[in-house]
């Protein structure tokens, strides 16, 4: 991963989740495993769930709420990056379309 994409991994708790939203300025963040496999999102809409939180309360393996179209923002180091966060995001259950707002760099 590059400095320009934000993600979490399984376990980080709401409150640094909520932070990260706020002090990043994005409406979602990517869940990478150990490997740095994107295998879930959190998006603002599922930090404002009443269960979220609950002060205890961390990321799952596979997040409770899912909405079908998954938009994406940040600055990956290229272009290529930029593309297999997507298409990792593209396949992960329940997910119907994702939207790319990355910010690429020039040639």
């Amino acid at each position: 991963m590059t400095a320009g994409v934000v993600t979490v991994r399984a376990g980080t708790s709401y409150r640094d989740m909520v932070a990260m939203v706020r002090r990043h300025r994005v409406s979602g963040l990517p869940v990478i495993d150990d490997d740095g496999k994107v295998i879930g999102v959190v998006s603002e809409t599922d930090l404002l769930a009443p269960e979220a939180a609950d002060p205890g309360h961390g990321v799952h393996p596979a997040p409770r709420t899912w909405l079908p179209h998954r938009t994406l923002a940040g600055a990956p180091g290229s272009v290529v990056l930029g593309q297999n966060i997507v298409d990792q995001v593209r396949h992960l259950e329940g997910v119907v379309a994702v939207h790319d707002h990355f910010t690429y760099p020039g040639p």
